[in-house]
């Protein structure tokens, strides 16, 4: 049985929409995936569902603040 089809995407831009158009998760990173140590970040996730955790690797290498308002706003990854 197969859970996930693969999907193309038109362009390099676009795979974000296309993923979104087929309800599958994307999250965004903003400056990116690999944080310097002095700097904030913010996580954009886009799914259907809402996140029910978040599991931060090592466990004491930054905290996490949800958004007040989630539909509109990130989650502030904040260092410890």
């Amino acid at each position: 049985m197969l859970l996930y089809q693969s999907l193309k995407s038109d362009s390099i831009p676009g795979i974000e929409k296309t993923l979104i158009a087929h309800t599958r998760p994307v999250a965004v990173g903003v400056p990116g995936y690999i944080l310097p140590t002095n700097l904030d970040a913010h996580l954009f996730l886009n799914y259907r569902e809402p996140v029910q955790a978040i599991t931060v690797e090592p466990g004491a290498a930054f905290g996490i603040a949800k958004a007040v308002n989630a539909r509109s706003k990130p989650a502030t990854l904040m260092r410890e």
